[in-house]
């Protein structure tokens, strides 16, 4: 049924909260709706406004945003909410309901997949009617003009055709804690610091994360406990609590020690970095073999020849997503070996596998792990395990 003029208002409300959170979190003036990374944050701060408004009564405005926090603790968690409540006041979430439902519509968008092979910035096609006999208006007539990756928008986060509400619920979280610390709870992120106590008192950094207490019987949190710093001579992020740190008053660029990851080295192009141990072919088909579900498939010979190449290369072959019900990301990557250790022409690669990963959210713990001989093997894999039931 279409939303009552109540949840409108409400969702109007959500929506403009959550737009003027996001913005004063990029610091860059208006939100861009052009931008994927925007529209996610955007969206998965409205989505949880709007969701605690319905379940607790209260006005929007009213909703603390600790409140939010706690809700964006774990996408999977924060997804089960989202439908329950939504569903349960009416909202069609089905991909086959019928428009005209704005918050039926964000639902949709930040719970799709992407097709991260399509087209990416428009082009001249996109900006000039295409002629009469045009290859790709003939080739798909009644198509109109070809789809654009990210639906034409740009992005900055992720990149892959996971749902957005997967990749951005931790960034969402970062706009709503620099709303609370525009309230005057903790620091923001990339504020520069000083430690004035404990074990790294003197030194100074940047402010990477808040750390909360998280509050699950009254679904809320307190803090911030504690901050993740970038400090200026730390290869590694550390954890400080929050009374041992204050706003910095050097505001300097500071110096950092060449022994840090974070100061830069100039790597040749082509060449591989010097600080970074390459994995031997051996090594590598080791890792694949005891990942694969199916090692068998490899046999002895192609593992003693894989095992005495010189060099391997990979390339992506394959990557698309599914939504729920049936949630599934696949990517195919064609691993090449080659017998020496810089390319030289004429030359034939000594094998070739193809590894399939499947994996059920962008985090999944237990990605699956599939190998294949060749093209036609892995194709066959591929609709085994993507074809609908």
């Amino acid at each position: 049924m279409p939303p009552t003029d109540r949840q409108l208002d409400a969702w109007d409300a959500a929506h403009r909260r959550a737009t003027g959170a996001t913005e004063a979190s990029q610091g860059l003036g208006a939100l861009d709706e052009n931008c994927w990374d925007d529209v996610a944050m955007r969206g998965i701060v409205a989505m949880a406004l709007y969701a605690a408004h319905l379940r607790d009564g209260r006005p929007v405005d009213e909703i603390r945003w600790q409140d939010v926090l706690w809700l964006l603790r774990d996408d999977r968690a924060l997804q089960a909410f989202l439908a329950e409540v939504l569903f349960g006041c009416g909202h069609g979430l089905s991909r086959t309901a019928d428009g005209g439902d704005p918050v039926a519509g964000c639902w949709r968008w930040l719970t799709r997949t992407w097709d991260p092979r399509l087209p990416g910035e428009p082009g001249l096609r996109d900006t000039v009617a295409p002629p009469v006999g045009d290859t790709w208006s003939t080739a798909r007539p009644g198509a109109g003009r070809p789809k654009r990756r990210w639906d034409g928008m740009t992005r900055g986060i992720g990149g892959g055709p996971d749902p957005a509400i997967e990749i951005c619920t931790p960034w969402a979280a970062g706009v709503v804690e620099d709303a609370l610390a525009a309230q005057g709870h903790g620091l923001r992120r990339r504020d520069r610091i000083e430690v004035i106590e404990g074990e790294f008192a003197g030194r100074g950094g940047y402010v990477r994360g808040a750390r909360w207490a998280f509050d699950d019987e009254a679904a809320t949190v307190e803090g911030p406990v504690g901050y993740v710093l970038d400090l200026d001579d730390a290869a590694e992020d550390r954890w400080v609590p929050a009374d041992h740190v204050r706003v910095g008053a050097h505001l300097a660029w500071p110096q950092r020690p060449a022994a840090t990851l974070k100061a830069d080295r100039t790597v040749l192009v082509g060449r591989p970095d010097p600080a970074t141990p390459v994995e031997s072919c051996a090594d590598h088909l080791d890792s694949l073999l005891g990942a694969a579900a199916n090692p068998l498939v490899v046999p002895d010979d192609l593992r003693r020849a894989i095992a005495g190449a010189a060099r391997r290369s990979c390339l992506r072959e394959e990557w698309g997503a599914s939504p729920h019900p049936r949630r599934l990301t696949w990517e195919v990557v064609r691993h090449t070996y080659w017998a020496t250790e810089w390319p030289t022409l004429p030359q034939h690669p000594v094998a070739d596998l193809y590894e399939l990963t499947l994996t059920r959210h962008v985090n999944d713990p237990a990605p699956v792990h599939h190998l294949a001989l060749t093209a036609t093997d892995m194709l066959a894999l591929l609709d085994q395990h993507t074809a609908a039931p």
